[in-house]
Formats: structure tokens, sequence, C-alpha cells
């Protein structure tokens, strides 16, 4: 999880449960001029704290997913290896 701006109470709260639950907290590496976070860095951070990982992926904080993300994944992980 990253976050951009961590200085509240309810952001420090939110990042506190997030590691509580075992989640990784990162600060953004790098935003825009406006102040907005820069993807590729988000992802280029990513890549390189786990290079072993078989997906990467974006997504808002204010979207939940199950299972069926998991088995979704693995589904087009398996098409794709079938195709190359």
């Amino acid at each position: 999880m990253f976050v951009a701006n961590n200085t509240d109470d309810v952001d420090q709260n939110i990042t506190g449960n997030a590691r509580h639950l075992g989640w990784t907290v990162l600060d953004v590496p790098r935003v825009s001029s406006i102040g907005l976070p820069c993807i590729r860095d988000m992802y280029a951070d990513v890549a390189i704290r786990y290079p072993n990982c078989e997906y990467h992926g974006y997504t808002n904080g204010d979207i939940l997913f199950d299972r069926g993300l998991a088995r979704t994944m693995h589904a087009v992980a398996k098409v794709h290896a079938t195709c190359s």
C-alpha cells in the first residue's frame, strides 16, 4: 500500500491498521509538481521489492476484492502461458 500524505490522524489510523493486518505500507516514491503520485515509480518500486511476484496491479483503496480476483488472475496466467 502506498501513501502520499500520512500526516493527519485518520491517515495514520488507516496505515496503522494496514500494518497491523500485515500489509506493507510505503511512502509514494515521487509525486508530480501538483502532488499526484507518479504511478510508474510505484510500479518500479514494487517490481524491485518483489522481483518474484507473478502479478503487479493497481487499484484505488475504495475497491474491494474477494478470492475471485486470485482465481481470475491464475486463469489468465494459465491461458497466457498456453498462448505464448
